[in-house]
C-alpha cells in the first residue's frame, strides 16, 4: 500500500500535462493527415485517432485543474497519489474501450469521445458532491477540490454522469439506449480499476475479520486509526463497536495491528466488477432492447455494493431507516426500479417484435 507515488510542483506538472496533451492531439492530426487522402479509412485507425484526441482533451482538463489548484487555491506542491493515478487510468481505459465498442451500435467513436468529456467532469463533481453532502462536510475551500485525497462516492459520480450524458445525447440526437449500452462494459472496467486505487490508498476499508480473506494492512493505514477510535469511544457508538469481532478488541486497544486482519473490501469490489465486465462481454448480444446491458451493470452493482457495505466501517450506516448507508439506500431504491424497467422493456420489445412479424 503506497498512497503517494511522487510529488509535483506547478513548474513541472503543468507544462508536462500541456506537452502530453499537445502530443496526443499532434499524433491524432498526423495519422488523420496520413490517411485523409484514402477513400476509406479503416475503422481501427478512426478509433485510434479518436482515442488520442480524447486523451489529449482529458490532459487539457487535468492541466486546467492543476492551474486552479496552484494559482487560485495557493497550493505549493501536488503529490501524485496512487488513488488519483488509478482513477485517471480507470477513466482513460473506460473511454478507450467505449470508443472501440461504439461501432457495435453504429455510433461514431468521435461522438463517444465528446461525451466522455462530460462524463469525466460530471463524475468528479457528482462523486465529490455526494461525499460532502452526505458523509464529510468540507473544512475549507481546498477540501472541496482535493479529489486526489480520496473522498469520492461512486454512486454520486454515476448519477451525475448519467444525467449529464443523457442531456448531451439528446442535444446531439444520439440513440440514448444504444449509447448507454456502449458504456456498460467500460463502466464495470472503470470500477475494477478505480477500486484498485482505493486499495493502494487504504480508503473504502472493511471491518476487522477472522475470515480467511482478511488482510493485515500497514500500521499507519486509515482503517486501524478508525478501529482504535471506535474501541476508545465504544460508549458513544455501541452499534458500530458491536460490529468489531470481540477477539480483536484487546489487540486494537494495544495497537497490535499486525494481529488485526481486515476485509479488503476494495479488492472484493474490484474483482466482482471484473466479473461483471466479462459477463457483459459474454451476454451483450442477448439484450432484449437498447439500454438493457447498462441497466444490468447498474443492477449488478447495486447488489454487490449493498452486501459489501455490510463489511465496511468507513461510512455512516444510519442515513436510511436507521441502519443503512448512503450507498445501500440508493441501491434499495434503484434496484426495484431497474428490475421493473428491464421487465417492461423486455415485454415492450417482444410486443413490438410480434407486431412487426
Amino acid at each position: 500500500m503506497r498512497p503517494v507515488l511522487i510529488t509535483f510542483t506547478f513548474e513541472t506538472l503543468f507544462p508536462l500535462l500541456i506537452i502530453l496533451a499537445l502530443l496526443s492531439h499532434g499524433i491524432a492530426l498526423c495519422i488523420n493527415k496520413r490517411h485523409g487522402n484514402t477513400k476509406k479509412v479503416p475503422e481501427k485507425i478512426i478509433t485510434y485517432i479518436n482515442s488520442m484526441r480524447s486523451l489529449g482533451n482529458t490532459l487539457f482538463i487535468l492541466a486546467a485543474v492543476v492551474l486552479v489548484a496552484f494559482k487560485a487555491l495557493g497550493m505549493e506542491q501536488l503529490p501524485l497519489h496512487s488513488y488519483g493515478l488509478m482513477l485517471a487510468v480507470a477513466f482513460l481505459s473506460a473511454i478507450g474501450l467505449a470508443e472501440r465498442r461504439a461501432p457495435l451500435e453504429n455510433i461514431a467513436p468521435r461522438d463517444i469521445g465528446i461525451l466522455s468529456i462530460g462524463i469525466i467532469v460530471a463524475a468528479l463533481i457528482g462523486s465529490r458532491l455526494f461525499y460532502h453532502l452526505f458523509e464529510v462536510p468540507p473544512k475549507n475551500l481546498l477540501d472541496i477540490f482535493a479529489v486526489w485525497r480520496g473522498g469520492l462516492v461512486v454512486y454520486g459520480g454515476i448519477i451525475c454522469a448519467v444525467a449529464t450524458v443523457w442531456v448531451m445525447m439528446v442535444r446531439r440526437k444520439m440513440p440514448v439506449g444504444a449509447t448507454f449500452d456502449v458504456f456498460s462494459a467500460p463502466l464495470a472496467l472503470g470500477i475494477f480499476l478505480g477500486r484498485i486505487g482505493c486499495f493502494f490508498a487504504g480508503c473504502c476499508y472493511g471491518n476487522a475479520t477472522e475470515h480467511i480473506c482478511g488482510m493485515v494492512f500497514p500500521k499507519d493505514a486509515q482503517v486501524y486509526g478508525h478501529l482504535h477510535n471506535i474501541v476508545a469511544r465504544a460508549s458513544e457508538n455501541p452499534e458500530t463497536y458491536s460490529m468489531i469481532p470481540p477477539n480483536f478488541v484487546e489487540h486494537i486497544t494495544a495497537q497490535n495491528y499486525d494481529l488485526v486482519p481486515v476485509h479488503p473490501t476494495q479488492l472484493y469490489e474490484s474483482l466482482l466488477a471484473l466479473a461483471g465486465f466479462f459477463l457483459i462481454l459474454l451476454f451483450y448480444k442477448k439484450k432484449g432492447f437498447n439500454g438493457e446491458t447498462f441497466l444490468w451493470v447498474l443492477g449488478y452493482y447495486a447488489i454487490i455494493r449493498f452486501f459489501l457495505e455490510t463489511m465496511r466501517i468507513d461510512t455512516p450506516h444510519n442515513l436510511f431507516l436507521g441502519s443503512f448507508s448512503l450507498s445501500q439506500a440508493i441501491g434499495l431504491i434503484a434496484l426495484p426500479v431497474i428490475i421493473g424497467v428491464i421487465i417492461f422493456g423486455r415485454i415492450r420489445a417482444r410486443a413490438l417484435s410480434a407486431h412487426n412479424a
